[in-house]
């Protein structure tokens, strides 16, 4: 299932190498872009927290690809979608340069 892939695209497949689950802390976690989503849940709610903005697809999807798509779902009327979760992202440019992005985000103690 690719479910950006609607014209001559380029799909690319994560799941068999880029599967690794990062720390789990606080309100932060890493995993690349091969997890599939159901296992990322599993693990941070071993934590008790949860990246709440999962599609429909939850069981099937990807991160790479949830976050690719800035994916919602059921509760993204009151968390938002996957943009207001992630804060960092390693990228790899097509010249094979990898380069790293960076955001804040406001919490409900720190929003006016």
């Amino acid at each position: 299932m690719a479910g950006g892939a609607i014209n001559e695209s380029i799909i690319v497949d994560f799941a068999k190498h880029f599967t690794h689950i990062g720390p789990i802390n606080g309100l932060s976690g890493t995993a690349q872009p091969g997890v599939f989503y159901r296992d990322f849940e599993r693990e941070t709610l071993k934590k008790h927290v949860l990246m709440p903005s999962y599609p429909a697809s939850r069981d099937m999807c990807q991160i790479g690809g949830i976050t690719a798509n800035n994916s919602g779902g059921e509760k993204s009327l009151e968390y938002g979608k996957v943009e207001n979760f992630v804060t960092e992202l390693k990228v790899v440019l097509p010249t094979a340069k990898s380069i790293q992005l960076s955001r804040s985000i406001k919490t409900a103690s720190s929003q006016d």
